[in-house]
């Protein structure tokens, strides 16, 4: 008996692969310019819309006993300061993109940015 290379079933499979790998690219690209910031620290948290910030703001966060000021602004946030002794957050500088992360460890305390933002594009799909 003869065997075949390509069955139907593969060839639906690659079809169906095809098809979702179309409808995951449509809808990030679907997404529009939303870009959040979701800031932990004890047993809190908090998401930030910051498409929607009209103008800087600084917010302050008491977490252990440390006190942290973050700056929100426009499509960004940075921790302006920290009271904790290495400094580790502030050097993280102002975070932009989905993915970046700022965190102070003596604080407990994280900032993630998540979404999709301009200029976060995807650089090649394979």
């Amino acid at each position: 008996m003869k065997r075949r290379l390509v069955t139907v079933t593969d060839v639906v499979l690659v079809l169906a692969v095809a098809v979702a790998a179309i409808a995951a690219a449509a809808a990030a690209a679907s997404g529009g310019d939303g870009l959040f910031a979701e800031v932990t620290w004890e047993d809190r948290s908090r998401v930030i819309d910051l498409m929607a910030v009209d103008e800087e703001y600084d917010m302050e966060i008491v977490s252990c006993g440390i006190r942290v000021v973050l700056t929100v602004d426009r499509g960004s946030i940075r921790v302006k300061s920290s009271e904790c002794p290495d400094g580790v957050c502030v050097s993280a500088g102002e975070l932009t993109r989905p993915g970046q992360c700022a965190v102070c460890m003596p604080a407990r305390l994280t900032v993630r940015l998540y979404g999709s933002a301009a200029g976060s594009e995807v650089d090649a799909v394979l």
